[in-house]
C-alpha cells in the first residue's frame, strides 16, 4: 500500500487540485492524506477525478473559519471502511485490509504546544482501547524530534516539546520512517528556515507487509510544504554475506564439528587456495548447523526449563530419603542445560542487536527488538541522491556506489616527483636482517592473539577470533599461507578482495558522500606481522621494560608525544597533538586525504619564512561538513610547526608511574640503553628519535 500526504494550504482553486492529482499519479498512491484544506464542504470539489480506474471514497474534518481542515481519500475498492473517528488535530479511519484491522490517522497539529499534547494524549488513549491492529499515523505534526530536523534563523528548538513528541511515538509503539531524498519538508517563503514537520509513523509489522523503505519528499510548488509518500518496494539485494556469531564458539559441539570438517577437507594447490577452500567448507557446514541448533533458541530454552520443572515435581512427590543419585544427576544436568541455552540465546541476540540492553537481561522487551530491527532498516539503502537525479533500484545504486569509490581510489597525481640525488639514512645490517627474516610460527601466533576477537571480519566472514579458537588445527594452514606470501611476495585475489562497509555519518543519509567507508580483508593476517617489524623503536621499549606495569596499556597511559622535526610521527595516525589522533578527530577528512601514512614533516613546507601545512586534502572536496572540519583542523594547526633543531620525543609522565615502579624502570633502563645525557636510546632505533625520562 502506498500512502501520500500533503499540506496543501487550501484546495479550493483548480491549480491546487491539479497539483494534488499529479501527486497521486506520481506516487501511485492508494490513499491520500490532505491537511489544511480550508474548505467547509467537500462537495464543492470533484473527488472522482483523482483515480482514473476507481471511484474515490473520502472522510473529512471541516475547516474552522479560514484555517484547518483535514481530508482523507482512498480507492473505494482497495479496502472496506469499518468506522471513522475524529479528535483535536486528527482524523482517523478504521479499515479492513487483507483481513487485518488497519488504523489510518491523518494529523494536522496546532502550533500551540498545549493543543499538540491534547492531540497526542487522545491518540494514545484511543490506541489503548484498540490494541489489536496495525497503525499508520502521518501528516503535519508541526514539531520535530531532534534539533537536526530544524534549521535556519527561526531555529527555535524546544527540548521539552521534542522530548514529549518522542514520548508520544514510544507510547504509540510506532516507528518514525526515515527520509530518503530530502532532510526537510517545510520551507519559509524566503528560504531562511526549514524543518521536517511532515512524517509517517507506522507499526513495525507494516515495514514487512508493505515493503517500506523510507519517505520520498516531492518538489515544493504551490505550498510551503513538500508532498511526501511512502516508498514501498520489495528490494532483493541478492544473497546475504556469511556472518560468524560468537555464540557458536560457546557450544560444546563447535570445536569437534569445525575440526572434523577442517581435517577431512583435502585440497591440492597453493597454500592460499587450500586455506580458502577449507574456510568455504566450514562456512557451508556452519550455515546448516546454525539452523539446526540455533534456529529455535527460544524453543530450546522453553524445553530446558520444562524439563527442569518436571524433575522438580518428581522430587517434590518423593520422600526425603527417596531421592536417588540418578535423579540428582539428572537435575544437575537439566540446570546446566537451562543456563547454557539461555546464555547462548543472549549472546546470539546481543551480537545481532549490538545493544547494551541485553547485558541488563532485557532481551524480551519491545525496545530491544525494535533496536535490532531498526539497525537492519538503517543499513538498507533504498535511494541515493546524486547531482544528476535520484536513483532507485539495486542495479543503479550498486553502479553509482562502485563508480564513486572507483574515482576516490584513483590516484590523481600521475607524475610523481623523483628522489634522485637525495641521501637517505641506511638501515643497519641487524635491522635489515630482521626485516627480511622469514615469518616465524610464534610471530604469527602473537599477531592472532593480540588481535581483537570481535574485530570486523573480511569477505570470508570469519573474524580473527575464529583462528584463535581453532588454532590447534588451523595453525598449519594459516602459517603455510603467510610463509607462502613471504616466498612469492604476491597475495591471491581471494585474499585481497575487500568489503567496503558504508557507515552513515549523519541520521538518514541521502547521498553517497554522507557515508563513511571502512575496508576489511583477509590479508590482515599477513599485513600485521609485516607492519609490526617496522615499529622497531616501539618493540625496543618493550624489550627493555618487558610488561611489568600492564604492558601496552601502561605505555599508552605513561608516554606523551613531543613534536620536534616531525620525521618520526605519522601526521594522521599518531597522537602528536594531544591524546587523540587526527584520524579519529577528523574521520571524514582522513577518508579523502591522499597520503594517510605521511609523516608530519611531509605534511607541509617552509615558505615565506614560515611553515605552511599541506595535509593532502583536495580543496575541491571541501564542501558542507568537510569544509567545517577543515576550518577546525586549520585552527588547531595554526600555531603548530615542526622545529628543525629538535628530535621527536616521547615524554614519560612521572605522575602516572608510582615511585616503586619508576625505580624498577630506571634500574632496567640503566643497564640497557640509558645514554650519557640521561636520554633513553633504544638499541634498535632511528638515530633521530629519543625518549626522555
Amino acid at each position: 500500500m502506498i500512502i501520500a500526504s500533503y499540506n496543501i494550504r487550501g484546495c479550493g482553486c483548480k491549480a491546487k487540485l491539479r497539483s494534488l492529482r499529479n501527486l497521486i499519479c506520481d506516487s501511485k498512491a492508494d490513499v491520500c492524506f490532505i491537511q489544511e484544506t480550508k474548505i467547509h464542504a467537500i462537495d464543492v470539489i470533484s473527488l472522482d477525478s483523482f483515480w482514473n480506474d476507481s471511484i474515490a471514497e473520502w472522510s473529512s474534518k471541516c475547516a474552522v473559519g479560514r484555517s484547518g481542515g483535514i481530508l482523507t481519500l482512498w480507492k473505494k475498492t482497495y479496502f472496506a471502511l469499518v468506522a471513522s473517528f475524529v479528535g483535536e488535530g486528527f482524523l482517523g479511519i478504521h479499515v479492513l485490509w487483507s483481513s487485518i484491522n488497519l488504523y489510518l490517522v491523518n494529523v494536522y497539529s496546532s502550533c500551540f504546544i498545549e493543543k499538540k499534547r491534547v492531540c497526542w494524549a487522545r491518540l494514545v488513549e484511543f490506541k489503548s482501547k484498540f490494541p489489536e491492529g496495525l497503525w499508520c499515523v502521518d501528516g503535519d505534526f508541526n514539531t520535530v524530534r531532534v534539533k537536526a530536523e530544524r534549521k535556519g534563523i527561526l531555529n527555535n528548538f524546544n527540548i521539552k516539546e521534542a522530548k514529549d513528541f518522542k514520548g508520544f511515538i514510544s507510547l504509540m509503539n510506532l516507528v518514525d520512517v526515515p527520509m530518503i531524498n530530502k532532510r526537510f519538508t517545510w520551507y519559509n517563503l524566503d528560504g531562511s528556515a526549514c524543518s521536517r514537520l511532515d512524517r509517517f509513523l507506522i507499526s513495525e509489522k507494516l515495514f514487512d507487509l508493505w515493503g517500506v523503505g523510507g519517505i520520498v519528499a516531492g518538489d515544493r510548488s504551490i505550498s510551503d510544504h513538500c508532498p511526501i509518500w511512502l516508498n514501498c518496494n520489495f528490494v532483493d539485494w541478492g544473497p546475504k554475506p556469511f556472518k560468524f556469531f560468537k555464540g557458536w564458539c560457546e557450544h560444546d559441539d563447535f570445536i569437534p564439528l569445525v575440526s572434523d570438517i577442517w581435517i577431512t577437507t583435502s585440497r591440492r594447490g597453493k597454500a592460499s587456495f587450500i586455506l580458502k577452500e577449507k574456510l568455504l567448507a566450514v562456512k557451508s557446514k556452519l550455515k546448516s548447523w546454525n539452523k539446526e541448533v540455533f534456529g529455535l533458541l527460544d524453543l530450546n530454552v522453553e524445553k530446558a526449563v520444562g524439563a527442569l520443572n518436571s524433575l522438580d515435581l518428581v522430587v517434590a512427590d518423593l520422600a526425603e530419603d527417596g531421592i536417588v543419585d540418578s535423579l540428582r544427576s539428572n537435575r544437575e544436568m537439566a540446570t546446566k542445560e537451562v543456563w547454557n541455552s539461555m546464555l547462548l540465546r543472549d549472546n546470539f541476540l546481543h551480537q545481532k542487536a549490538r545493544c547494551n540492553w541485553i547485558r541488563l537481561g532485557d532481551s524480551n522487551s519491545k525496545f530491544f527488538h525494535s533496536v535490532m530491527k531498526g539497525r537492519f532498516r538503517r543499513n538498507n539503502i533504498v535511494s541515493l541522491v546524486t547531482s544528476r537525479c535520484r536513483m532507485e533500484g539495486v542495479k543503479e545504486i550498486k553502479s553509482e556506489i562502485f563508480n564513486h569509490f572507483k574515482s576516490r581510489f584513483t590516484e590523481p597525481m600521475e607524475d610523481r616527483p623523483t628522489l634522485d640525488g637525495l641521501n637517505f639514512n641506511v638501515l643497519s645490517v641487524e635491522d635489515r636482517d630482521l626485516l627480511e627474516a622469514p615469518f616465524q610460527v610464534d610471530e604469527i601466533k602473537e599477531i592472532v592473539w593480540l588481535s581483537d576477537c570481535d574485530k570486523s571480519p573480511g569477505p570470508d566472514g570469519f573474524p580473527l577470533g575464529f583462528l584463535k579458537k581453532c588454532w590447534n588445527f588451523v595453525k598449519k594452514d594459516v602459517v603455510n599461507f603467510v610463509q607462502e606470501f613471504y616466498v612469492r611476495g604476491v597475495l591471491p585475489r581471494s585474499a585481497t578482495a575487500s568489503f567496503l562497509a558504508l557507515i552513515p555519518k549523519v541520521d538518514c543519509p541521502i547521498s553517497i558522500d554522507e557515508y563513511g567507508s571502512g575496508l576489511q580483508s583477509l590479508c590482515d593476517v599477513v599485513s600485521k606481522p609485516v607492519l609490526s617489524n617496522y615499529s622497531l623503536w616501539w618493540r625496543d621499549i618493550r624489550l627493555v621494560c618487558g610488561t611489568p606495569f600492564g604492558g601496552h596499556d601502561w605505555f599508552c597511559d605513561s608516554f606523551s608525544c613531543k613534536l620536534g622535526r616531525g620525521n618520526s610521527f605519522l601526521a594522521w595516525k599518531h597522537c602528536w597533538l594531544g591524546n587523540i589522533s587526527l584520524k579519529l578527530l577528523f574521520p571524514r577528512l582522513f577518508e579523502v586525504c591522499s597520503f594517510p601514512n605521511a609523516l608530519v614533516i611531509n605534511c607541509g613546507l617552509w615558505e615565506n619564512e614560515g611553515w605552511s601545512w599541506k595535509v593532502g586534502v583536495d580543496s575541491t572536496l571541501l564542501v558542507g561538513e568537510l569544509l567545517e572540519d577543515w576550518k577546525e583542523l586549520t585552527e588547531i594547526l595554526k600555531d603548530v610547526k615542526p622545529c628543525l633543531n629538535e628530535a621527536d620525543k616521547l615524554i614519560l609522565s612521572l605522575d602516572v608511574v608510582n615511585l616503586k615502579d619508576y625505580g624498577k624502570l630506571l634500574s632496567r633502563v640503566k643497564s640497557s640503553c640509558l645514554g650519557g645525557d640521561g636520554s633513553w636510546e633504544p638499541y634498535r632505533r632511528e638515530k633521530n628519535f629519543r625518549i626522555e625520562v
